[in-house]
Order: structure tokens, then C-alpha cells, then sequence
């Protein structure tokens, strides 16, 4: 029994951060769509992120750095959701952290208005900007964020699709800020119902 629990833990955890893992995030999407279209005003944010550079952290430093750097970001996730808020177990309607694959990560929290969400991804970026002094400036992270906000209407791949693709479109337009200096940018975050 012990072995079957431990079997069942391994397969909801991600094995380098011990956070939760993809299947965990899908499942409890699931749980909060289904709460959104039995009460009413109930919604949910998903932030999508990633980190920028992480690839030349892992090229010019190593994987055991960057395997560090991502139990690092783990924890500064962690520290970034309230005090009392989930972060891998606990009330299925809390907070959670859960890292995706690779250097890519996403926190599902229940909205009590549009406000929360922003509240979330600026507590979510002071923590990760205040603790990214690992590296030097031209190898210092930066971090690509996109939301979708979950309601009753809501499809459980779509919420998923508009955040990651939502992140893809902050990623995209950082790169062509860089490329052309007279670029202008939009908002660093992108969001989408």
C-alpha cells in the first residue's frame, strides 16, 4: 500500500522541483471549471510562464546550475502565493503552483474580480525579479507571463491554449524589442478571456 502511494505521489509530482505536474494543473482546471458553471460569478486566472534565457543558463553554465536555478524558481513561486494559499496539496478552489516541463511553469488561482489576476503576476514578478541576482546582467532571466481567465463558457483546452499561447506572444514581442530598438511595446503581459 505504501509502494502504490508512493507510485500514485510520483506520478502528480514533478521530480526535479517536487511541485505538482502537468497532470495535477489539468485536473484541478477541470474541478474549477466544473465550479464555475454550478455558481455563478465563480472564475479562475491561469498564468503561463516562462523564463527567458534559461536556455544559455543550461548552455555556458551547465544542467546542474540550471536544474538548481529551476528549484530556486520553485521556491520563489511558492513564496510568491500568499501566506496560508496552497501550493501543492490542499483545498481543491486554492492557489496552486505547478511547473509544466522544461523552464516553463503556471500558478491556477480563483478569481474573486479581474483585479486579482493583476495582483497575482505583480506579486509573481517583484518575488522572481528580487531574487534573480545568480547570474551576471547579460545572463540575468527575464520572465514571459500570459493569462487566461477561466468562466462557466469556458473549455478546459482552450483556458489552457490562450495563457501558453498568451506567454508565447509576450516572448515574441520581447525578442523583436531587442531585435529593433524603435520597437514599441505593448503591455508585458498578455490576457485573454
Amino acid at each position: 500500500k505504501k509502494l502504490e502511494s508512493q507510485l500514485r505521489d510520483n506520478a502528480r509530482t514533478d521530480e526535479l522541483t517536487l511541485m505538482p505536474n502537468r497532470a495535477v494543473v489539468m485536473e484541478r482546471l477541470r474541478t474549477m471549471l466544473e465550479r464555475a458553471r454550478s455558481e455563478p460569478g465563480y472564475s479562475f486566472g491561469v498564468l503561463y510562464m516562462d523564463f527567458d534565457r534559461f536556455k544559455q543558463v543550461n548552455d555556458t553554465l551547465g544542467h546542474g546550475v540550471g536544474d538548481e536555478l529551476l528549484r530556486q524558481i520553485a521556491r520563489r513561486l511558492q513564496d510568491s502565493l500568499r501566506p496560508g494559499d496552497s501550493f501543492a496539496q490542499g483545498n481543491d478552489f486554492d492557489p496552486m503552483a505547478a511547473r509544466m516541463g522544461g523552464d516553463e511553469f503556471v500558478v491556477v488561482l480563483p478569481l474573486t474580480a479581474e483585479p486579482a489576476a493583476r495582483q497575482a503576476i505583480s506579486r509573481l514578478e517583484e518575488i522572481l525579479e528580487k531574487h534573480n541576482q545568480l547570474f551576471s546582467p547579460e545572463q540575468k532571466l527575464g520572465l514571459s507571463m500570459g493569462t487566461a481567465t477561466g468562466t462557466s463558457g469556458s473549455l478546459l483546452t482552450e483556458v489552457f491554449k490562450i495563457a501558453d499561447q498568451a506567454m508565447y506572444t509576450v516572448k515574441s514581442r520581447k525578442k523583436a524589442q531587442s531585435a529593433n530598438p524603435d520597437f514599441v511595446p505593448q503591455d508585458q503581459t498578455t490576457s485573454r478571456k
